[in-house]
């Protein structure tokens, strides 16, 4: 018999797997979690602080000149995805910036993010081009750099592009 004393659960976003872990009654600790709109989970659970990093980082960005800011991720991912976005959509209603979704990339995480080919098809594809593409993490910041390029973007200079999460 094994004696599990706990488990830390590192980004762990499978809602299912997540209840599952819910239900053993060993002592949890979720560090960022699926949506807490969708899934009620029994267990401590640890954030980063997201929703004033976020906003400040945008508006100061905005400060500078970027008035066309495009979200990009699946903003139902986790809780941290969706805090981010909370932040976005706050920042820009206070600036009276009208949020314009069509000029984002939001598809949901089942979609191939991480492939330049799509994504720069998905930025190919936006109305018109962003002055700054905030991205949900830094991944995601690191792979808009590539698909721009495909696109013979160059950032900073033609388009700007911002990470989050130290990554």
């Amino acid at each position: 018999l094994v004696n599990i004393a706990g488990i830390l659960c590192m980004e762990m976003f499978s809602e299912r797997y997540c209840e599952f872990l819910c239900e053993t009654n060993i002592p949890l600790l979720f560090v960022d979690t699926p949506l807490s709109q969708r899934c009620t989970l029994s267990a401590d659970v640890l954030y980063m602080e997201n929703l004033s990093s976020v906003y400040h980082m945008l508006d100061t960005l905005i400060e500078q000149g970027n008035k066309r800011i495009s979200f990009v991720g699946d903003r139902y991912h986790c809780q941290s995805f969706y805090e981010r976005w909370q932040a976005y959509v706050s920042v820009l209603a206070d600036r009276n910036i009208p949020l314009d979704v069509s000029c984002s990339i939001l598809a949901d995480d089942s979609n191939p993010y991480g492939d330049t080919t799509w994504l720069s098809q998905q930025i190919a594809g936006l109305p018109y081009m962003p002055d700054l593409f905030f991205c949900a993490n830094d991944y995601l910041a690191m792979a808009m750099v590539k698909a721009l390029r495909v696109l013979g973007k160059r950032t900073p200079k033609d388009v700007r592009i911002c990470g989050f999460d130290d990554d």
